[in-house]
């Protein structure tokens, strides 16, 4: 069996961008890490969903990407004579387009070489062994579908998982698909319905309306927005006190971890559902152009009638379209059957709706005796601890602030 002193699960961004930092901060060497992920590259997911809604550029700003310095995309913009790629927003720092962003990504991981980290399989569950001859007298065997590793500590970054949220009138009706799951945009029809007000819809009706500017001489394609409520604009997902840890301290930690006190706070500070300005923008030029409309309503059924879709709203009005696109999220985060598996295996301690209870300075997930534990969490499951950019890339920065530190003390405390 081979072994590890540390492991991460997930290749995505929070995964490239701690086992970045570990590699530069701790003593840890490329030989004592790996990192876990059933993708045959690393960031295949986000590439996958940033192509499926046909995202153009990121709403975060340059300074935030999977390099350990900050400026690092900015630097190899400038030096690929790339700048033009860094898009000025109003009142906002420059966001990078999706190829310059992934281009930097990928200078990062050949640099890096965090590609040769890369275990290419899935996390099935993990057990505790005692081991007084390592550095650490608690190490884990993580049990993946290509064998078992033993590793002194781990960090799970495995994002929202893959359950996509499916309203119950969508199942079963054909033209109806999910934005990240069967859906296909390449295929071009007469009338499309995206459902969703958040930046997932704005994005993928842009995208298929921009198509049709572009392609003046092919039939006409219209994009029918469907939102439950108005479309309200936000210029980041929430209000930027919630990157400075010393307020997520003093707003969030004053309640304990993991519970419905904190959950409820993320939920109101978080601006879910919106789209930023320049998105916005770009709906209101469609709908002049008479490409695409909003509509405001909810769906209570659908039904497929032949080559077209039939979504009745609760008003009593019907609308049809060639298809409907789901633009409608995940479910929860922490309703994931790995994590469940993990819990139970290793008897951690869990809070509302199964969030993770975590130790406010080192994100290690507590036992249910309150004790630590060599596991590590980052991203969407640390949502309780981290606040409402967990997920987000700079969510990842605030993790690893907490999580390598952690990591370089336990392994320095060898048992006597």
């Amino acid at each position: 069996m081979e072994s590890f002193r540390c492991a991460i699960v997930g290749g995505g961004i929070h995964g490239v961008y701690m086992a970045g930092r570990i590699l530069e901060e701790t003593q840890i060497t490329a030989s004592e890490l790996v990192v876990i992920d059933p993708n045959k590259k690393l960031l295949s997911t986000f590439r996958q969903r940033v192509s499926a809604c046909g995202m153009e550029t990121l709403r975060s700003p340059y300074v935030h990407h999977v390099g350990t310095d900050p400026f690092s995309l900015e630097t190899y913009a400038e030096a690929n004579h790339r700048g033009g790629e860094l898009v000025e927003t109003v009142h906002y720092p420059e966001r990078p387009t999706q190829s310059l962003f992934f281009d930097h990504a990928d200078n990062v991981i050949s640099r890096s070489k965090l590609d040769k980290l890369h275990w290419t399989s899935k996390l099935e569950n993990a057990q505790y062994v005692t081991n007084s001859s390592s550095e650490s007298s608690v190490q884990l065997i993580l049990e993946t579908d290509d064998g078992s590793m033993m590793v002194d500590t781990c960090i799970l970054a495995i994002g929202v998982g893959d359950q996509l949220t499916i309203p119950e009138w969508a199942a079963n009706v054909e033209d109806i698909k999910h934005v990240w799951g069967e859906f296909n945009r390449s295929r071009r029809c007469e009338r499309t319905i995206v459902v969703g007000g958040g930046i997932t819809a704005g994005q993928l009706a842009t995208t298929i309306a921009g198509r049709q500017i572009k392609n003046t001489g092919s039939e006409t394609e219209h994009i029918q927005v469907l939102t439950k409520s108005p479309i309200e604009w936000e210029t980041t997902e929430a209000p930027p006190p919630w990157l400075n840890w010393d307020h997520i301290e003093r707003e969030l930690h004053q309640y304990p971890p993991a519970s419905q006190q904190r959950y409820n706070l993320i939920c109101e500070v978080r601006n879910d559902g919106t789209m930023p300005p320049y998105l916005y923008d770009k709906i209101d030029s469609y709908r002049s152009d008479g490409i695409l409309d909003l509509t405001e309503g909810n769906v209570v059924s659908a039904r497929q009638e032949g080559d077209q879709v039939e979504l009745r709203l609760a008003c009593g009005d019907k609308i049809t379209a060639d298809r409907a696109v789901l633009a409608t999220g995940f479910d929860s985060s922490f309703q994931i059957p790995l994590v469940d598996r993990l819990a139970n295996s290793l008897n951690l301690e869990r809070g509302y709706r199964g969030s993770p209870v975590l130790d406010d300075d080192t994100l290690g997930w507590h036992h249910h005796d309150k004790t630590d534990t060599p596991l590590y969490v980052t991203g969407a499951l640390a949502l309780c601890t981290v606040g409402p950019f967990a997920s987000n890339i700079v969510g990842a920065r605030r993790s690893a602030d907490r999580i390598i530190p952690a990591i370089k003390q336990r392994l320095i405390c060898k048992p006597s």
